[in-house]
């Protein structure tokens, strides 16, 4: 199973959840940016990330489980331009690596990335 777009992140901290569970606040830089991540299938499934920097130091780790058709919001902590690693495991397997190359453009404008996890696919895109 291969992605459709090769987009990276980097050092993340669950910010929000939908389907009723808590909200936090947005950090306040316009500049923010982060990783949406949608199970859209129809079972529970257990997402894992970690995003490190160029030198692959751990930069953020997350895992959490997911309810069918939930979503997570995922802070990267990304603060200034570089190459930023991440690998993305699903239910106890990595399912990619990719590096999200973080110019001054995407940093500037805060552009996010989706990962939708789909019935039979995965499906990773970013804003340009």
């Amino acid at each position: 199973m291969t992605p459709s777009i090769t987009v990276p992140l980097s050092g993340c901290t669950l910010i929000s959840r939908t389907n009723n569970q808590s909200q936090t606040s947005d950090p306040a830089p316009s500049e923010d940016i982060f990783i949406f991540i949608a199970n859209e299938r129809a079972e529970q499934i257990t997402v894992s990330l970690t995003v490190m920097n160029d030198d692959r130091s751990v930069i953020g780790e997350e895992s959490t489980t997911l309810s069918s058709k939930e979503s997570i919001k995922v802070y990267t902590g990304i603060t200034e331009t570089g190459d930023y690693p991440y690998v993305f495991s699903l239910n106890g397997q990595q399912q990619f690596e990719y590096t999200y190359n973080v110019d001054d453009f995407r940093l500037q404008n805060g552009l996010d990335i989706d990962i939708s996890v789909e019935e039979n696919d995965i499906q990773v895109s970013a804003e340009d």
